[in-house]
């Protein structure tokens, strides 16, 4: 169990006043972790898509991009991750604690705090799966395929629609 985002910045006031740290002394000494495994970065990078690239209309699930909400969930993920910093994933409690973090100029901090070949990976993993989803959800192939799939359409007739499409962008 670590720290909450309130008593963090109440440590954090309470040192600055006493002026015996700085202030990225103080952050750094809440990076608690220097390696996560893959899998878990993995999992983390599905929670992020899931939570900012689809919304709910009736009792279908469409495509619909938040990169705001993204860039709040990859940095408040990371935080998470990498720090003893506990952050709530709930409700309107999220978003106060990134604000509350990058008021006082810890969210800077923290993230340069993190070894840098671990954001990469981050990253990297993350717009893997923006491409997936971009590739799963917008190919030529895709929408072929859901058409097929909306109108009945044979799979022969579909396979030899593909062919021909891709032949085309060969010439």
């Amino acid at each position: 169990m670590g720290i909450t985002v309130e008593n963090f910045i109440k440590v954090y006031k309470a040192n600055l006043k006493a002026k015996d740290k700085t202030f990225e002394d103080f952050i750094k000494k809440h990076i608690t972790v220097q390696y996560v495994k893959l899998s878990e970065k993995d999992a983390w990078c599905d929670s992020i898509i899931s939570s900012t690239c689809y919304t709910t209309v009736g009792d279908k699930k469409i495509v619909k991009m938040n990169t705001v909400a993204r860039h709040i969930c990859f940095t408040m993920t990371i935080i998470n991750l990498y720090t003893d910093i506990d952050i709530v994933f709930e409700g309107t409690k999220f978003l106060e604690q990134y604000d509350e973090l990058n008021e006082i100029g810890a969210i800077e901090v923290l993230i340069g705090a993190i070894p840098e070949t671990e954001l990469e990976e981050f990253n990297i993993l993350l717009n893997m799966k923006l491409n997936d989803l971009r590739d799963n959800e917008y190919s030529i192939t895709a929408l072929l395929y859901n058409l097929k799939n909306s109108l009945d359409i044979s799979e022969e007739i579909i396979e030899s629609a593909i062919k021909e499409i891709l032949e085309d962008n060969k010439n």
